[in-house]
């Protein structure tokens, strides 16, 4: 018996099925209509894709009838219903009507609209009512490039949509209320970024209130996004419903001229993933988020407000952002913000955040920003503000540590701001700190660094530039470590930091400042990296590094009229190029035991420019060589013969580590090596070489020895 009955199912579910074709079907006219009603009258369930309709209608040609399809109760795929529409014999459209649609109470997915048909024209329907009728779950539900003579249907009976998406739809003022949707993985309101503007009248979106949730985190839906979304509408002027709303996977809202209330996310407290990101013309809606606590961290809050920046004539008074005011008690997590705009005078923040992971601030026309008092660290990436009008920084009396860069930056107009008082409490910053103009030099009324005194690390590079009217940047005294310094087109710069606390550094830059000393770097003992002093009208000399032992990057020292002396360390090792130019009061230059101590090291060396007794190459090194010339018992010590391809080395006694150059007379170095010599003969291989007189220099612990040599 129970076979019996299992085979009675089959047969059944057999002759349902039988009453349909298998497969997808389009039915893309009415004749093909036509056809499929006479051959499957009764069809209730198209197990596949249905297409009604097309993307072209021509004049004198009837809407599609499709009330024979009355039958139908279920599509196991996707319904896709294009142009049903007819044209006259004038090209007046006849709105397409879905009669013959109202038995169908299961889909997989709707798609409505989809594509701009010939010649640019909307989809156009009567009204969508006859879809009403759908029930469940579906998919997808997208409603696009439609003008309908009706409001949307609410779907009442629909519990769950994967993705929801509305775009470009004229007739209608206002979405679905869907009042016993349960699930929304995706909202997506889309306008015409410009077009049929004067058709366009939906002004209100509606979020069902029923809902806690829209996104995939409830993973009933296989999409890999998730949110809410709406751009492009000419005409939506609010958002609402959502009063149980407390999470959205993503959030994006950008160029929408009319929307002014987001009250529907007044009660999220949870943004993740894609984060929050608001692009408007209307200041408003900034302040909509007063309970949100956590938002993802990759991405953040993104809140953008432009107008035209040649209608700034009359600025908003006041943009005020709430990023979770309302939340209480605990600190919510820390998330990147980033704040763009212009035509705004005051700018607002509130929120009870310690820490953000970036913070950017990118405000043409603010004169005061506010709402940062009880930020105490970036945790992971920048701080960039980029706010020319501003007198004073930020609020950032408690911010300790930026674990990126800080960046203040300006690259138009002039710059307010008068010292960094803001930054009081700031100690340590991650990477690079830079402050100064991105173009020509700039801000004529920031004269000082105050604000700095208690930084003292700097994980990346000090970059102080373009800044005309920087009289003082003494603030950064007690800096402790620094990968580079940079002090560049700073013209009224008089009074240099005393960076005596530095041990070591990369590149130090020093170029076209109004500098009579350089800063102090009493403690430095070691530089990776480049020293530059160039450009500098009002500098007599290069000294201050009175510790430094060890240099290993070229020095480059150029364009200096005042120059006389270069004092660095007479012991100092250097490793690198030696460039010397356009110095003319810098003379005599191969008398001084510190520069020469430079000359003779150098693996290239250039001048040109200088003073008297301070061009030409050749005739520096060997002023230099006579200067450490070869005394009485470094004579007894070696004595240096020519092969024809190889040195011979006579040495009194055992040598470790001895250096051994050779200078072509014009004061290149043409060969150099570190090596052991020992006592007795040894054998140097030297690369082939023009024929010539050369300089050797041999070089061991208190040991100097010069020799002239001929290479033939």
């Amino acid at each position: 018996m129970k076979n019996l009955f299992t085979l009675g199912i089959l047969l059944i579910s057999s002759l349902v099925y039988s009453q349909c074709p298998s497969g997808s079907i389009t039915l893309a006219d009415q004749e093909d209509i036509d056809n499929f009603v006479a051959t499957y009258p009764d069809c209730e369930v198209i197990d596949g894709n249905l297409f009604i309709g097309s993307n072209f209608t021509f004049n004198s040609t009837p809407a599609l009838d499709l009330s024979g399809l009355s039958s139908l109760t279920e599509v196991t795929g996707t319904l896709f219903i294009r142009k049903t529409e007819g044209v006259d014999e004038n090209e007046n459209v006849i709105p397409g009507s879905l009669e013959g649609l109202e038995n169908l109470t299961s889909v997989r997915s709707l798609l409505v609209g989809r594509s701009l048909g010939f010649g640019g024209s909307l989809h156009s329907f009567e009204s969508l009512d006859p879809l009403s009728g759908l029930s469940g779950k579906v998919d997808s539900l997208f409603i696009e490039l439609v003008d309908i003579g009706s409001e949307l249907p609410p779907f009442e009976n629909l519990t769950g949509i994967g993705y929801y998406r509305q775009e470009l739809l004229l007739g209608a003022t206002s979405t679905p209320t869907f009042p016993n949707l349960t699930y929304l993985g995706d909202m997506t309101i889309a306008g015409g970024n410009g077009f049929f503007i004067e058709e366009d009248i939906l002004t209100t979106v509606v979020i069902p209130s029923q809902l806690d949730s829209i996104g995939a985190r409830q993973g009933e839906f296989n999409f890999p996004f998730g949110g809410f979304f709406i751009f492009g509408n000419n005409t939506v002027s609010e958002v609402i419903g959502g009063e149980n709303l407390t999470y959205l996977q993503d959030v994006s809202i950008s160029n929408n001229l009319a929307l002014e209330d987001l009250s529907a996310f007044s009660n999220v407290n949870t943004i993740d993933f894609g984060g929050l990101s608001i692009t408007s013309f209307v200041p408003g809606i900034f302040d909509s988020f007063q309970s949100l606590q956590s938002v993802a961290p990759g991405t953040g809050v993104n809140l953008s407000f432009f107008e035209d920046p040649e209608d700034c004539m009359d600025l908003f008074e006041e943009l005020v952002i709430g990023v979770s005011s309302q939340v209480q008690g605990d600190e919510i997590s820390a998330f990147p913000l980033s704040i763009t705009t212009n035509c705004v005078e005051n700018i607002t923040v509130t929120g009870n955040f310690a820490n953000l992971t970036e913070l950017d601030i990118i405000a043409r026309d603010a004169t005061n920003i506010t709402g940062f008092a009880g930020l105490d660290s970036i945790t992971e990436s920048r701080l960039l503000l980029v706010t020319p009008n501003i007198s004073q920084l930020p609020e950032f009396q408690n911010l300790v540590h930026v674990e990126d860069d800080v960046l203040l930056r300006i690259n138009f107009g002039d710059w307010l701001l008068e010292d960094l008082s803001g930054l009081s409490a700031l100690t340590s910053v991650g990477n690079d700190l830079r402050i100064g103009f991105i173009g020509p030099a700039g801000a004529s009324f920031f004269t000082s660094l105050t604000g700095l005194e208690n930084l003292t690390t700097v994980g990346g590079r000090v970059e102080i530039s373009r800044l005309e009217a920087l009289t003082d940047a003494s603030a950064l005294n007690n800096l402790t470590s620094a990968d580079e310094l940079r002090f560049e087109l700073l013209e009224s710069l008089t009074n240099p930091p005393a960076l005596n606390s530095l041990t070591s550094v990369g590149d130090i830059r020093i170029n076209e400042t109004g500098l009579s000393t350089l800063p102090e770097f009493a403690s430095l003992t070691n530089m990776v990296g480049e020293l530059r002093v160039e450009d500098n009208p009002t500098l007599p000399a290069i000294d201050g590094f009175t510790s430094l032992e060890e240099l290993t990057g070229n020095i480059s020292i150029s364009g200096n009229p005042l120059l006389t002396a270069v004092s660095l360390p007479e012991e100092l090792i250097f490793e690198g190029e030696l460039t010397v130019m356009d110095n003319p009061s810098f003379a005599n230059c191969g008398t001084s035991v510190s520069f020469c101590n430079l000359v003779t090291q150098a693996s290239v060396f250039q001048l040109m420019g200088n003073g008297s007794e301070c061009t030409v190459p050749g005739d520096v090194l060997a002023s230099c060589l006579v200067l450490s010339a070869t005394d009485a018992n470094d004579r007894e010590s070696f004595r240096v013969g020519v092969a024809e391809d190889f040195l011979t080395v006579f040495s009194n006694r055992h040598f470790e580590n001895a250096r051994i150059r050779l200078f072509s007379v014009d004061g290149r170095s043409v060969y150099a090596k570190q090596t052991t010599l020992v006592s007795g003969e040894s054998r140097l291989d030297y690369p082939a070489l023009p024929q010539g007189i050369y300089l050797i220099r041999i070089e061991s612990e208190d040991v100097h020895f010069t020799q002239k040599l001929f290479i033939h």
